[in-house]
């Protein structure tokens, strides 16, 4: 994202660049207002950009805080799920292979 960014940048700089020199060439005796005229459009562009990027950071925040806020959050029927799904998942082990449960009982035991 900062890349294209940089890239948006460069190409407007170089753009206002190319119609200052068209400018400056088609006539000479107002260089300075169309320097003045260049001088207000980078500025002008620069506080766009600036307000951008300020609202892309907010918003880049908030939505950060409210993954987090969701990633802490669990809820009932999530755990009731997992709690189910380890039951089974056990439940299946032992049913499948009784000779191992059964040893794996006697080492805890033994």
């Amino acid at each position: 994202m900062a890349y294209d960014l940089q890239e948006k940048v460069t190409h407007g700089v170089g753009e206002l660049r190319d119609r200052a020199a068209e400018a400056i060439s088609a006539d000479g005796g107002s260089v300075f207002r169309a320097l003045s005229k260049l001088s207000d459009r980078v500025e002008g562009a620069e506080s766009s950009l600036e307000a951008r990027i300020s609202d892309a950071e907010e918003n880049l925040a908030l939505a950060l805080e409210e993954l987090a806020a969701q990633k802490r959050r669990t809820t009932w029927p999530r755990r009731l799920f997992w709690l189910i799904a380890g039951a089974g998942a056990v439940a299946a082990f032992v049913l499948s292979a009784p000779d191992r449960v059964k040893e794996i009982r006697e080492q805890l035991l033994g």
